[in-house]
């Protein structure tokens, strides 16, 4: 799932919205690291 489709996701509280996001980020730069 890309960044944009968790931000438009419908009936998504914005604080959940932006765990998930953030939870994107960590994973992410996990895999640019080469830890995953």
């Amino acid at each position: 799932m890309s960044s944009e489709q968790l931000k438009f996701r419908p009936n998504v509280p914005e604080k959940i919205q932006q765990e998930q996001l953030d939870i994107l980020e960590a994973a992410q730069k996990r895999v640019q690291d080469g830890e995953v």
